[in-house]
C-alpha cells in the first residue's frame, strides 16, 4: 500500500481561543488549586443542546437534548489556550495568571460560604474570571460552544466580561444532591422564520450545527452556585422573577443603588437564604425556557 506524503492527514495547529496566536498547550481548565473543592465522578457533567424557531419574534416551538459528558471538567486539560513556547510567554502564563492570583482571594471565602464583602475591585475580578472560565469550558465539546470570538476578544482586552449581553449570578448552595461541584452548559441558536415556514430541525442538524450564539452555563463548586448567561441576540438577556430571584445575587453587570441607580454597591456575603436542589435545577433551565418568549425581530440584513 503507497502511504501518502508524511504529515498530510496531521490536524492543523490550533489558534488560541482569545487572541488568534498559535501555540496552544494542553491545560487544565481549573488551576489544580481548586482540585479539593471538586467532585472528580463522571456524572458531574451534563450537556445540553437546543433550538428555538420563532415568527416574527414570537416563539413557536423548540427541541432540547441533554446529554452526560464523561470524565470531570473540573480535572480536564484542553488545548485551547496559547502558553508558553520557545521562553514567549502568552496568554496562559501571563494575563490568565493575573486573573487567577487576583480572583482566588475572593473564590476561597465563597466556596465555604465565609463571610466577605465584595467591594467594586472584588466584583469585576470574579466576573471576569467567571466569564473566562466559561468561554475555555465550552470547548469541553467544541460543537456546543456558543460564544462569539468577539466577545473572547472583548473580554481579553478589557479583562472583564461584556457589559451589554452578559449576567452572572451568585448564590449559595445550601442542597444536600450535589457532592462538591457540578457543570451544566446549555447552548442553542433561535432561527427567525418567515410566515408560513416554519418546521422543526432533525435531530441530527442540531446535534452537529456550530451555529449557536446563546449560552446558559451553571457551575457549583463547595458552597457557591454560579450562573453565567449570554446571548448575541439583541435582547435575549434578562432577569429572574419570583421567589428565586430573592436567592440570586448579582454580580455582572455590577450591582448599583442610589436614586438614579448610579451608585456602585457592595456585596456582602453570604446571603440570607440559600439555593435548594430543585431550585439550582430551576434556574439551570430558566434562561432557555425563558427564551421562549424573547420579544425581539432580528434586523433586517
Amino acid at each position: 500500500m503507497t502511504k501518502g506524503p508524511k504529515g498530510k492527514n496531521l490536524k492543523p495547529p490550533g489558534k488560541c481561543i482569545f487572541c488568534g496566536s498559535l501555540g496552544v498547550t494542553k491545560e487544565h481548565i481549573f488551576s489544580e488549586w481548586m482540585h479539593p473543592f471538586f467532585d472528580l465522578t463522571e456524572s458531574s457533567n451534563y450537556l445540553g443542546i437546543g433550538h428555538l424557531q420563532l415568527i416574527g419574534g414570537r416563539y413557536v416551538q423548540s427541541q432540547s437534548f441533554m446529554r452526560p459528558r464523561i470524565g470531570s471538567i473540573f480535572t480536564k486539560k484542553l488545548r485551547v489556550v496559547c502558553g508558553k513556547r520557545d521562553d514567549t510567554t502568552k496568554c496562559n502564563g501571563s494575563w490568565m495568571s493575573e486573573m487567577e492570583e487576583a480572583a482566588k482571594p475572593f473564590l476561597l471565602p465563597l466556596f465555604e460560604a465565609n463571610k466577605i464583602v465584595l467591594d467594586t475591585k472584588a466584583q469585576k475580578a470574579l466576573a471576569f474570571w467567571i466569564a473566562v472560565k466559561t468561554m475555555v469550558a465550552e470547548y469541553f465539546l467544541p460543537k456546543t460552544a456558543a460564544i462569539p470570538v468577539n466577545e473572547r476578544e472583548f473580554a481579553w482586552k478589557n479583562k472583564q466580561p461584556p457589559l451589554s449581553n452578559w449576567a452572572i449570578w451568585l448564590a449559595q448552595y445550601d442542597g444536600d444532591g450535589i457532592n462538591k461541584a457540578i457543570w451544566r452548559h446549555h447552548s442553542w441558536r433561535m432561527t427567525w422564520m418567515p410566515p408560513g415556514t416554519q418546521g422543526l430541525l432533525p435531530r441530527s442538524t442540531i446535534d452537529n450545527t456550530v451555529a449557536r450564539k446563546t449560552q446558559a452555563t451553571t457551575f457549583v463548586i463547595g458552597r457557591l452556585f454560579i450562573h453565567a448567561i449570554s446571548s448575541a441576540e439583541a435582547g435575549a438577556v434578562g432577569g429572574f422573577n419570583g421567589p428565586v430571584a430573592t436567592k440570586l445575587v448579582r454580580l455582572w453587570p455590577p450591582p448599583k443603588g442610589g436614586f438614579f441607580k448610579l451608585t456602585p454597591q457592595p456585596i456582602h456575603w453570604p446571603p440570607p437564604d440559600g439555593l435548594l436542589d430543585d431550585e439550582v435545577e430551576f434556574v439551570v433551565d430558566a434562561f432557555f425556557k425563558s427564551s421562549l418568549g424573547v420579544p425581539h425581530v432580528p434586523r433586517a440584513k
